[in-house]
């Protein structure tokens, strides 16, 4: 299968197109070399792509930054995803487009209502939820209005090798590491009351490819 991947050397990114060349495909990916926001750009390069199947990971994904850039979280995230759309839809045939969400875009789900599952009401809290609650309706209006076959995913966190210090396992490791340097002592953490489902990244992107090949 010929694959075109949106955010190619981020962390999910790297970890998707080893997955996808072991498995055969031919895979081009870009990554900033390809600015999502620049709509000419995308669709030249998912032309001379012809993919049959676009993996959009191309994110800005630190949620607690997006309220220090909103715009241009927007522009990224929202804009940036209707391009790839758009370049798709210009594609003959069609490829699948894998749209990456997040379980962000459930916000604050109280305990009572959880697991959240695919029924669960949307209730974007941050700038970064908003950016993909609207991305994802982008791809929901490419399905309906030109036929664009469309997946849609809302991962929760996942942590693997290659993640960056920012998030809070590596984060949390790297500070286990160098109070052992220092011969011991206390490690500072945020909230331990806090439960989170976590998977592990190559996992992730197994069942990106799945859901690719089944197109549900």
């Amino acid at each position: 299968m010929r694959a075109f991947v949106t955010g190619g050397n981020g962390f999910v990114g790297t970890w998707l197109v080893r997955h996808l060349e072991e498995q055969g495909d031919e895979v081009v990916a870009v990554d900033h070399d390809v600015d999502v926001r620049d709509g000419v750009a995308v669709r030249a390069a998912m032309r001379d792509a012809a993919p049959e199947a676009v993996y959009h990971l191309a994110a800005l994904t630190h949620v607690g930054r997006s309220w220090e850039g909103p715009e241009e979280v927007l522009q990224v995230n929202t804009v940036g995803t209707m391009h790839v759309l758009q370049a798709a839809q210009a594609c003959t045939p069609s490829p699948r487009v894998l749209l990456v969400s997040s379980a962000e875009v459930y916000g604050a789900v109280d305990e009572a209502s959880l697991p959240a599952g695919e029924d669960t009401p949307l209730a974007p809290v941050t700038p970064y939820a908003a950016s993909k609650v609207a991305a994802e309706y982008l791809g929901v209006q490419a399905h309906l209005a030109h036929g664009l076959p469309v997946v849609r995913v809302r991962p929760f966190n996942h942590v693997g090798p290659g993640q960056g210090p920012g998030f809070v396992v590596p984060s949390l490791a790297a500070r286990i590491v160098e109070g052992v340097r220092r011969g011991g002592g206390t490690v500072p953490v945020g909230n331990l009351s806090a439960r989170r489902d976590l998977t592990d990244v190559r996992d992730v992107v197994r069942a990106y490819r799945m859901l690719v090949d089944a197109g549900v």
